[in-house]
């Protein structure tokens, strides 16, 4: 009987923590889009570097991981560019850093959320993650005028989807298999019912599929543009047609093509017409939600075992703002889903989750049988049962300031410098320099908020 009630009294310890994690997370994420709500993005700000935590003062990085990469994205869309670089400096930190744990010490984390969820866990980078961070910091340092520290980032980017393509055709099929051999055997041994977690994700997921390569089209893009603009020599023009032949193949985007028709005209020798280049970055990406299944056993007669449950991260879908922005008679057209690139990531690491939440279901089921065999006054069985109830909950955070889209459009400068831009019932007059060319950046959350627009003069 003691050891039953000392089962039940870890049990307890840890539903009190892990569910304390899950309704926190919740909280945070739906302060955050409360504030983009609003579109009062100097308090989302705020919020997301709260939640980053206070920097170290011997390290200089923020505690938390995720709430850095929030943090550098929507200091960047408040146009505090070295505040964001700053950000995704200590985001690139702290992802070396998970990189860097042994093989030991990720099992060991795993192993001790075992009687918890995944929301207990570090936060893992995804691969998009760090694309996206190399990506916001060279827009970052373009927009400053270092166009060195630009170039270089935008070369780990590229080198970073590279590394993607690496990652899920080599290590993640081994992961998928190994998940999916442990996750049968595991089903066999809980309830029959957990089957309808892996059936009803599935459904889903098979309508998503990966760009080829795993190329990240925006990333692409935006680094052919900049290698084009600042092309040093041939090799500069050769990535820029590389990148935006890639990208055309893919989208089929009419400004991807016109680009790579105009480093063609470059590497002839022809001088590139004064231009201006709207990217524009729409709406917001898909967000993961809690998916439960429940499967009261006592209800069917089970004795030993009261409970079973699992819940499950389910990824949504992306969402617009204004189908488009526009100058003069020339629209945005859709070039790259980021939604595509998250969701495709999502499916692929799936097996693993689901993997996890069934060996989860049967240990928490294994302890009550345990506690139920152990004390016959039955008390500390309906302590267990009461804490894997409590202790079920999927983790649901990501990396939610990505827009759903990425949309771009040029047209001919013409000696102007003054545009209107019309983004839905909004006219935004936009200024750039008497300089050759200019990129306009918008980046807007919902069709009801003007959206936040700055401007890279070439």
């Amino acid at each position: 009987m003691k050891k039953a009630f000392k089962l039940g009294t870890i049990a307890t310890a840890i539903a009190l923590t892990s569910g304390c994690t899950s309704m926190m997370q919740k909280k945070d994420f739906d302060g955050l889009n409360e504030q983009i709500t609003k579109g009062d993005i100097n308090a989302a700000v705020v919020h997301a570097e709260k939640l980053s935590g206070e920097f170290n003062t011997q390290t200089g990085e923020p505690g938390d991981l995720l709430w850095a990469l929030q943090s550098g994205v929507l200091n960047r869309v408040a146009g505090n560019d070295k505040r964001s670089i700053t950000y995704f400096d200590s985001a690139e930190t702290l992802m070396r850093m998970e990189d860097s744990e042994s093989g030991a010490e990720k099992a060991a984390e795993t192993t001790g959320s075992i009687l918890g969820n995944d929301a207990m866990l570090d936060y893992e980078p995804t691969q998009y993650d760090g694309v996206m961070t190399n990506y916001y910091k060279a827009m970052s340092f373009w927009t400053l005028g270092d166009t060195a520290s630009a170039r270089v980032e935008f070369n780990r980017s590229i080198d970073r989807q590279r590394r993607a393509a690496q990652y899920f055709s080599e290590e993640i099929q081994d992961k998928i298999a190994a998940a999916g051999g442990d996750a049968q055997g595991n089903q066999n041994a809980a309830n029959q019912g957990i089957a309808q977690a892996e059936q009803a994700t599935a459904a889903k997921m098979s309508q998503w599929s990966a760009y080829e390569g795993y190329i990240n089209p925006a990333a692409t893009y935006a680094s052919s543009l900049f290698f084009m603009l600042h092309g040093k020599d041939g090799a500069d023009y050769e990535k820029a047609q590389a990148g935006f032949k890639r990208v055309y193949g893919i989208s089929r985007s009419a400004t991807a093509k016109a680009d790579m028709n105009n480093v063609a005209a470059l590497k002839s020798g022809q001088r590139l017409k004064p231009t201006v280049w709207v990217i524009y970055e729409n709406g917001l990406s898909p967000k993961k939600k809690e998916v439960r299944y429940d499967f009261p056993l006592f209800l069917a007669g089970v004795n030993k075992v009261k409970y079973v449950g699992m819940a499950l991260p389910e990824m949504g879908d992306g969402s617009a703002a204004f189908p488009y922005v526009q100058i003069d008679q020339y629209r945005t057209q859709p070039m790259a889903s980021m939604s595509k690139v998250i969701q495709s990531e999502f499916k692929a690491e799936y097996p693993g989750i689901l993997a996890r939440e069934v060996t989860r279901a049967v240990v928490k089921a294994a302890s009550q049988a345990v506690a139920e065999k152990q004390d016959s006054s039955g008390l500390a069985s309906i302590i267990m049962t009461v804490a894997t109830m409590a202790t079920t909950g999927a983790d649901v955070r990501s990396f939610s300031m990505l827009p759903d889209t990425f949309d771009v459009t040029s047209l001919p400068k013409q000696g102007k410098n003054q545009f209107t831009l019309k983004a839905g019932q909004f006219d935004i007059p936009v200024t750039t320099a008497a300089g050759k060319h200019a990129i306009i950046y918008v980046r807007a959350y919902h069709d009801n908020i003007a959206p936040q627009v700055s401007v890279i003069n070439i």
